[in-house]
């Protein structure tokens, strides 16, 4: 599964066998879409949509979208905990993440975190979550850290230990 932002869609890649390295289908989904998630046993794939500020969910079987949830202004981010159970969902330009129930596929809780929240990754035993952050204009990159015990948030200030003379810094960390 890839998105495609310039297309509006995601696109199905054969893996393994016969069809591997092939297009096996290319489904629309919202404007922009930027990261999805394949759930780890339902057989949907939520796709966060960056200017429909919504996440698409397809079956994957069907590869068709059966249901479309709101999810903040600018949505970028979406990630299954281990179970599936919940979701998480960043919405970069509200600076919000967003619990989702995947059963009622409705938000259950709003976290009001640092500017512009990306990507997202669980902790293998699903006790919490970490969320990365676009890090200009600042010199600081910033990762917001979620405890699934009780959904309280922390930060973590990255970068440290460089000087601002250094010069140059990354401008986004997502991919975490």
């Amino acid at each position: 599964w890839v998105v495609n932002p310039d297309h509006a869609s995601v696109s199905v890649l054969g893996t393994w066998g016969p069809g591997e390295n092939t297009l096996l289908a290319e489904i629309p989904v919202g404007r922009d879409p930027w990261c999805l998630d394949v759930h780890p046993s339902n057989g949907e794939v939520w796709v966060a949509s960056g200017r429909d500020d919504a996440v698409f969910v397809v079956d994957a079987v069907t590869r068709t979208v059966v249901d479309t949830i709101p999810a903040g202004f600018g949505t970028f981010g979406v990630a299954f905990d281990p179970a599936g159970t919940s979701a998480l969902v960043t919405a970069s330009g509200s600076d919000e993440v967003f619990l989702i129930d995947v059963a009622s596929r409705s938000v259950t809780h709003t976290f009001d975190v640092y500017r512009r929240p990306r990507g997202i990754a669980w902790r293998p035993d699903g006790g919490g979550a970490w969320v990365s952050h676009l890090i200009m204009p600042s010199y600081l990159g910033t990762m917001t850290v979620i405890d699934a015990g009780d959904w309280s948030t922390s930060e973590i200030v990255l970068n440290q230990s460089f000087g601002l003379e250094q010069g140059g810094y990354p401008a986004e960390m997502q991919n975490i």
